[in-house]
């Protein structure tokens, strides 16, 4: 486990994820959101540990369109989860359960920044993710 990284993601949303960087605030609901000023980006978890480590940058598609960049199939960078997971080297289990967790448990729109702080100090302590510790 990566705890610098999930420390730095933990110290940012203590802070009430403010503007840092090209990251310009939190939500759960996504993983990556440039805005449409181009100011930078929302991110859950798995984006603020990219974009505060491995950061991903916007490029112009074929019509002239703002996009990520394409990325082999499968590969590490594919998504933000994949690329966030390898940053962090944790398994597929912890990272599912950390940035994607059950939605029958845990309402996204409901998980705040001091939410996803404390499950993310609980488990570089404990070794476990659990989301009602932040509730």
């Amino acid at each position: 486990m990566n705890k610098e990284a999930l420390i730095g993601v933990a110290e940012w949303l203590e802070a009430g994820a403010p503007h840092v960087g090209d990251v310009i605030g939190f939500n759960m609901e996504v993983g990556v959101e440039f805005s449409n000023s181009g100011c930078g980006a929302v991110c859950c978890i798995a984006g603020a540990v990219c974009q505060f480590n491995q950061p991903f940058h916007l490029q112009t598609g074929e019509l002239g369109e703002v996009c990520f960049p394409k990325y082999p199939k499968h590969s590490p960078e594919d998504s933000v989860m994949g690329r966030a997971q390898g940053i962090l080297g944790i398994s597929d289990y912890e990272a599912d359960e950390l940035f994607t967790p059950n939605r029958d448990f845990v309402n996204w729109n409901n998980v705040t920044p001091v939410r996803a702080a404390k499950v993310i100090r609980n488990y570089i302590k404990t070794g476990v993710i659990d989301w009602d510790v932040g509730n």
